[in-house]
């Protein structure tokens, strides 16, 4: 074998792959599928708080390397299991399970998992969990949160035996073998196999990263990922074909020298040993790609305690990501603090855009405060002088042959409607106490929807350009009726696809799950219909039923409509599963904020379910239009990323990455649960004044089970649009519902929002 720059004994270790993975949809688990409350109560095992110790800093191969000391874990614990969100496992020899959700919290508990384990020799990423018994029979098992195990429906086990290609599970090969010899790891939703025999070899899960084996009751087969591993047993991040830079491997020898390798499975075998602080190890496993834990002692002290190794960037100035965090060094924020702050210790106080620190470097404003620098991310923007510079509003412009229009309400609940000019508005604001209830964009070329609501009725016009305005208008007496008008265009081509089209792939995509690159699982409904308790339904008792010739699909009546003709799905999504590979870059729409609490990891545990205990999402706005009276603004929402690059409150460019494809939270593949939420012009009242349909402002709310103020549907927009042609359901039904009689009440327009045939994701 070939090591690396630094040398060291071959020896045995074991593999994981970092694999940060899916969530749970906006309003609940994707699947649909809840944990059992376990009768087991959380025991302690007397190890009692972790006091947290840094006993080591050491500089390898352009990285920093911090050790640390999380405290004693049990001097019974066999194996140990990092599940790549900062939850921990420990099993013991008489089968017990030890959780921690937070080992490097000063004072985290270790307690007692529901279900124990098969078996000593365990393995887990997120939501699925691993145990070889004393006979290599392989089970399997899902997390739930608060680092317990899950016990599906009807079941009191957590564990299920594998049964695939082998009668075992396993390769036949290893199977047979001493279950000395044999150990497993998992990572990014595959499973590892390690056999120490002659040659050490390791095997990895033929596993198609979007389905899980267990799950959709396929074959487990398996292939040999790296041959003559000495005595190495590898254990680390890392996934071939992944876009994220998190191709690393862990290895560990029997006398606890450690090992990385940055290219195992790209087929090299090319390890580096580096240094462990004079731990003596006697177990390995990964978090991630840049964390490591180890369980062993220091000296003469065999007190058996856990340990973590966290790599950061050191080498700022080789433009490699050395830590495999995603980000690169103008990105990463210790080498942007690195290099601010000598930086400032050079500039008067002022701010700076961070490209004036080194060139070619963007996206952060550094404000120099007597030597000391505040970065602040976000698209930056020089300034008269240096010292001026700032971060630049978000600005979209709007897309090809739009114009504005505005409605106002007086005070004697007369109205005004207008639609002509640059600034319809400046004319109806002349009339003194007026106030405007909408405002915003209409295509001055192609089809619009115009919805009247006034307090003696409502009419809805759809048409072509200005028409359906123009007939809207003049339908309704102007009288103190105070009416409302809402206009919508069909379609609003401004944003990007929310990846990029190079990850689309049709590798282990079902046959009808497709139409052109990968798969899609739960879909836009449109098949809701208006709410019954509103007297203005046209059904107001009994099953509503819908003309579908109004909505463009008819002849004929339904009890309710889907915007897909091909794919009636009726599971009341309102939003979209994209199905793709662990770690496909996700990308900003156009320019846009990160909403205040919108960057998160949320907890979920009052959800209930399976899963991890924290699901990753994003929550950013995006305004079309640099007139901010007539601008139309909406919410994209990311969910279940194994990793967020962005922060609350920053400012993100079109195309930027704003993190990666996972599966945290209550998910059983690797996908991003997508919504698009449109908080101007939407067919909701108020609870304040149900007579007048205002702006919503959604925004991210950390006590709501959903993570947003108000109910789930508010402002829920289809990005693709009605496609069955005619009239949305969720637009005019929707509308008529009063706020507080029911859940539908809250709709919305859907236009098409991408901007070209390229950037929309198809399905």
């Amino acid at each position: 074998m070939q090591l690396g720059s630094f040398s060291g004994a071959r020896g045995s270790a074991r593999i994981l792959r970092h694999s940060t993975v899916l969530g749970a949809l906006l309003l609940g688990a994707c699947g649909g599928q809840s944990a059992e409350p376990s009768s087991d109560a959380p025991a302690s095992d007397g190890v009692g708080s972790v006091s947290s110790a840094l006993i080591g800093s050491f500089v390898v191969g352009g990285q920093r390397l911090d050790v640390t000391d999380l405290g004693p874990i049990g001097q019974a614990t066999a194996h140990i299991a990092a599940c790549g969100d900062g939850v921990v496992y420990r099993s013991q020899p008489d089968g017990t399970l030890w959780s921690n959700a937070d080992v490097t919290a000063p004072a985290s508990m270790w307690k007692q998992a529901n279900g124990g384990s098969p078996g000593i020799r365990i393995a887990c990423d997120h939501s699925h969990f691993y145990a070889l018994d004393a006979t290599n029979h392989l089970w399997y098992a899902r997390t739930a949160p608060g680092g317990m195990l899950y016990v599906p429906t009807g079941s009191i086990s957590p564990w299920s035996k594998v049964v695939g290609g082998q009668t075992l599970g396993l390769p036949a090969a290893v199977e047979a073998m001493s279950p000395l010899d044999v150990d497993i790891q998992s990572g990014n939703g595959n499973l590892y196999a390690v056999a120490r025999g002659a040659a050490t070899t390791l095997y990895a899960s033929a596993l198609n990263d979007r389905r899980h084996p267990i799950r959709q009751g396929t074959p487990t087969s398996w292939i040999v990922l790296a041959n003559n591993l000495g005595s190495k047993l590898a254990t680390g991040a890392g996934s071939a074909g992944l876009v994220v830079p998190e191709n690393r491997a862990f290895g560990m020898n029997p006398d606890g020298t450690l090992f990385m390798n940055d290219t195992l499975l790209a087929g090299q075998n090319w390890w580096s040993s580096f240094p462990n602080a004079g731990v003596t190890l006697t177990g390995i496993s990964a978090d991630s790609a840049s964390v490591l834990y180890g369980m062993g002692h220091t000296g003469s002290d065999f007190t058996t305690r856990l340990y973590q190794y966290k790599f950061s960037e050191e080498n700022c100035a080789d433009g490699i990501d050395g830590d495999r965090n995603g980000l690169t060094d103008g990105d990463d924020p210790v080498c942007q603090k690195r290099m601010a702050t000598n930086f400032c210790s050079l500039q008067s106080n002022g701010n700076y855009c961070i490209d004036r620190v080194k060139a070619g470097l963007q996206n952060a404003l550094v404000k120099c405060q007597n030597g000391t620098p505040l970065i602040t991310p976000g698209v930056c923007t020089h300034g008269a002088f240096g010292g001026l510079d700032f971060i630049a509003p978000p600005q979209n412009a709007e897309p090809a042959n739009m114009g504005h229009y505005c409605n106002t309400i007086n005070p004697d609940n007369t109205w005004g409607f207008a639609f002509t000019g640059a600034k319809p508005c400046d004319a109806l604001l002349t009339v003194a106490g007026s106030k405007i209830l909408r405002a915003g964009l209409y295509s001055t070329s192609a089809a619009n929807d115009v919805l009247v609501r006034c307090n003696n009725g409502g009419v809805l016009v759809p048409g072509t350009g200005v028409t359906p305005l123009s007939s809207a208008n003049a339908m309704v007496g102007h009288t103190n009726n105070a009416c409302i008008f809402t206009v919508s265009p069909r379609q609003m081509p401004a944003f990007n696809a929310p990846f990029v089209t190079s990850a689309w792939s049709t590798a282990g995509v079902p046959a009808g799950q497709t139409q052109a690159g990968y798969a899609v699982g739960h879909m836009f409904d449109h098949d809701q219909s208006c709410d019954p308790a509103d007297p203005n339904c046209p059904c107001p008792t009994g099953t509503c039923t819908m003309d579908l010739t109004q909505f463009g699909t008819g002849p004929g009546t339904a009890t309710n409509l889907d915007t897909n003709g091909h794919s009636r799905t009726y599971d009341n999504q309102n939003s979209y599963d994209f199905i793709l590979t662990e770690g496909t870059p996700l990308r900003a729409l156009a320019n846009g904020t990160v909403i205040t609490q919108g960057s998160r990891g949320r907890d979920i545990t009052g959800i209930g379910g399976f899963g991890t205990t924290r699901q990753n999402e994003l929550l950013i706005r995006y305004d079309v239009g640099t007139d901010a009276r007539y601008q139309e603004s909406f919410l994209a929402y990311y969910a279940h990323l194994s990793q967020r690059l962005v922060q609350s409150d920053q400012v993100v460019k079109a195309g930027q990455i704003i993190g990666y494809v996972g599966m945290t939270g209550q998910a059983t593949d690797p996908h991003v649960h997508f919504g698009l939420f449109r908080l101007t012009n939407v067919n909701a009242t108020t609870p304040g004044n149900p007579s007048f349909g205002y702006k919503v402002d959604l925004h991210s709310d950390l006590t709501s089970a959903y993570g947003v103020n108000g109910s789930g549907v508010i402002g829920a927009s289809d990005p693709y649009g009605w496609r069955a042609g005619g009239i949305d359901p969720w637009g005019h039904f929707f509308s008529r519902a009063k706020t507080g009689q029911g859940s539908t009440g809250m709709g919305t327009w859907s236009p098409t929002m991408w901007s070209s045939a390229g950037e929309t994701p198809p399905y």
